[in-house]
C-alpha cells in the first residue's frame, strides 16, 4: 500500500480493509481520496505535480540491530550523522506551503534513535502535513515513546516483526519477541485508552519467517494491530531475473531526502549512487522538477531502464511470477520474484 510494492500482500477481510480505510481518511477524506488516486492510478499514466505528493525523510542511517537479512549487512552504507532539525524544519515548511500530502520519516536506519523524532513528527503535523508516520524495529518503544509519539500527532507506526519467539530473538537482537509483542499491545492499550482513531498500528513481516505457520503469527497479533502486511524477501546479491519492461512509478509519486541534506533518485539508491540534488542548497520544487530527474523519468517511460546501472540491479525491478499460497486458511494470488536459473534452488525458501 505504502510503496506501489508488487510483492507485499496481506490477509485481511473486507471489513478490517474498510476499518484501515476508516482510520486512516478520518478527517481527511477527500484529501485522502485525491491521494491514493494519484498515488496508485495517475502517476502510471506518467502524470507529474509540480511538487511531490509525498517525501520519505531519513532522520539517520544509523541502526540498533543488524538484521541478517537487512541491506545494512550486504552494502558499506555512508554514515552520515543525524538529519540536522532546522534543515528538517526548511523543508517541511516548504512542503506546507505546497500542500505535500504525507511525509514518512524513515529509511536506512532506526528512526526513533533520533533524539529530536517526536519534535520531528510535531513540527510536521503542526504544519498541516496530513500524514506523517514512521517504521522502526521497535527496540526504543516504550511507553514514554509511544505517548510522546502520539501527543506529537503520528497517524501511523509500522513496527517489522520477523518470525516469533526464536526466529525472530536471532535475527533481530538485542530485543525478544516477547518484548515486541508487548510493546504493540502496549501500543493498542493506550490507544484505546485514548479512545483516538489513530495512530494506525502497523506490523510487517518477512513472509519466509512465518510461512510455515501464517495462522500462528496472524492470531497473535490480530486482536492488537490495523494491519498485518507480507513481503517477499528481497536479494541483495542481484540473483534474480531483471524486468526490463519495468517502470518505476515511484519516481513520479515520492522523492527521498536523506539525513545529510542529498536526493537520491529513488529511495532504492541506498549508497547515493544517482544523486539528484541537495535540500541545503535547493528547494524541494526544484529538485523534483529539475532537468536530470525528468531524463531519469523520460528513460523509464521508454522502458531503458537499463541504461541506468542504479535501475539495472534494482530488487523493485525484477520480473515476477503469479502464485496462489494458502495464508490462515485464505488463498492468496501474489506475485514472486523470479530468480536467474543458477540460483533457483539456493533461493526456493524465500521465491515461496
Amino acid at each position: 500500500m505504502s510503496m506501489l510494492n508488487p510483492t507485499q500482500f496481506d490477509n485481511d477481510t473486507f471489513l478490517r480493509k474498510f476499518m484501515l480505510f476508516h482510520r486512516r481518511s478520518q478527517g481527511k477524506l477527500f484529501a485522502y481520496l485525491r491521494n491514493r488516486l494519484y498515488w496508485h492510478y495517475l502517476c502510471k499514466l506518467g502524470i507529474k505535480p509540480k511538487f511531490p505528493p509525498h517525501l520519505d525523510i531519513e532522520p539517520t542511517p544509523f541502526c540498533n540491530m543488524k538484521c541478517p537479512m537487512c541491506f545494512q549487512q550486504h552494502m558499506d552504507i555512508p554514515k552520515d550523522g543525524y538529519m540536522d532539525f532546522n534543515l528538517y524544519k526548511k523543508v517541511v515548511d516548504e512542503c506546507a506551503a505546497n500542500n505535500l500530502y504525507s511525509i514518512r520519516l524513515c529509511h536506512r536506519g532506526e528512526p526513533l534513535i533520533h533524539e529530536k523524532i517526536v519534535e520531528m513528527v510535531r513540527y510536521a503535523k503542526q504544519k498541516g502535513i496530513k500524514e506523517v508516520f514512521t517504521l522502526t524495529n521497535g527496540l526504543k518503544l516504550d511507553e514514554k515513546m509511544i505517548k510522546d509519539l502520539m501527543d506529537a500527532g503520528i497517524d501511523w507506526i509500522q513496527v517489522s516483526i520477523d518470525g516469533m519467539g526464536d526466529y525472530y530473538n536471532k535475527i533481530r537482537y538485542p530485543q525478544t519477541f516477547d518484548q515486541v509483542f508487548e510493546k504493540i499491545k502496549m501500543m493498542h492499550r493506550i490507544r484505546e485508552e485514548r479512545k483516538a482513531l489513530r495512530p494506525i498500528i502497523w506490523i510487517q513481516s518477512i513472509w519466509s519467517s512465518v510461512k510455515h505457520n501464517p495462522q500462528e503469527f496472524i492470531d497473535k497479533f490480530k486482536p492488537y494491530v490495523d494491519k498485518i502486511a507480507f513481503h517477499v524477501d528481497f536479494d541483495y546479491e542481484h540473483r534474480f531475473k531483471p524486468d526490463p519492461n519495468f517502470i518505476c512509478y515511484r519516481l513520479w509519486h515520492r522523492m527521498m531526502i536523506m539525513a545529510d541534506g542529498s536526493v537520491p533518485m529513488c529511495n532504492s539508491d541506498f549508497l547515493k549512487e544517482e544523486l539528484v540534488g541537495n535540500v541545503k542548497t535547493q528547494s524541494v520544487k526544484e529538485i523534483w522538477n529539475n532537468a536530470k530527474y525528468e531524463k531519469i523519468r523520460q528513460i523509464h517511460r521508454a522502458k531503458r531502464r537499463f541504461e541506468i546501472p542504479l535501475c539495472k540491479k534494482c530488487n523493485w525491478g525484477n520480473l515476477k511470477e503469479t502464485r496462489v499460497i494458502d495464508v490462515n486458511g485464505k488463498k492468496e494470488t501474489i506475485q514472486v520474484n523470479v530468480p536467474q536459473d543458477a540460483y533457483k534452488e539456493e533461493l526456493k525458501d524465500i521465491t515461496l
